[in-house]
């Protein structure tokens, strides 16, 4: 199949993905990865960057045809639509030629609906969800799309109490927010280092607001670990060796701004 010939009406883009990793490397050390490695493993050499080779015509989000919506329909008529839709209401931000790195669970979806195919040359294509690609790879440095922000973690976290926030590590900084989530619970601090544009809406939190603050590389934040993502497994180690430390998050789960890299390494002296 000629990959130039294909067409993609939405909310699908397709890759010509990186080959899977065939060995572990620690430092000196290179390890063969099996084929017979259990499954953790095989997704964890599954590569989970490539090369953009067509997007779509157009992007589609559940809730503006729901705006639409103007007499009768089935339940399942919109459950299919629901089904057929992006998570959240973005914009097309990349282009055929962009390197990009996407959600590894991409790579299951890829197998489980048989959404890949081989050129001529035997070389492999996936058809992968628009809503599932992190960020463009720009030589050293990326840049998020789907408002997703790149963060690097920090030991730091901040409990609140009915006092307000209380932080760890002797990281006494404002918080400036009211907002702050569920007493008792512990947030993590983070530093920015990429950071998308907001999203107007996200499917399965209609309520939620993206934190609209302009954030900027080295601003700390306040934010819920539960939905911060790897950007890769470690055996993947390609992205300017802070592999283990970078995730990605949305806005909504910022809580707030509270300060400057700066502050982080004054506590720490």
């Amino acid at each position: 199949m000629n990959p130039n010939q294909i067409t993609i009406p939405s909310n699908f883009v397709l890759i010509k993905p990186d080959k899977d990793f065939t060995e572990y490397v620690v430092g000196q050390l290179r390890l063969e990865i099996g084929n017979d490695a259990t499954s953790r493993a095989a997704v964890q050499k599954w590569s989970v960057q490539g090369e953009v080779v067509k997007v779509p015509e157009s992007l589609f989000y559940y809730y503006d045809e729901q705006m639409k919506y103007n007499g009768w329909q089935s339940i399942d008529y919109m459950s299919r639509k629901r089904n057929a839709s992006l998570v959240y209401k973005t914009e097309i931000e990349v282009k055929p030629g962009d390197r990009v790195v996407f959600d590894y669970l991409q790579q299951m979806e890829v197998r489980k609906e048989q959404g890949w195919f081989e050129d001529e040359s035997g070389q492999m294509y996936y058809l992968i969800k628009y809503d599932s690609i992190i960020a463009i790879i720009d030589g050293d440095d990326l840049m998020p799309v789907n408002g997703h922000v790149i963060i690097e973690e920090t030991k730091s976290e901040v409990e609140i109490t009915e006092n307000g926030p209380q932080y760890k590590d002797q990281l006494l900084i404002f918080a400036g927010s009211t907002q702050l989530g569920t007493k008792g619970k512990f947030k993590r601090i983070g530093v920015v280092r990429y950071s998308g544009k907001p999203l107007d809406g996200y499917m399965e939190f209609p309520l939620s607001m993206d934190f609209n603050n302009e954030l900027c590389n080295g601003d700390l934040i306040i934010y819920n670990p539960i939905f911060a993502h790897k950007m890769e497994f470690d055996m993947q180690q390609t992205i300017k060796g802070r592999i283990n430390q970078l995730r990605y998050i949305h806005r909504k789960d910022i809580y707030a701004l509270v300060g400057r890299e700066e502050q982080l390494n004054e506590t720490a002296s």
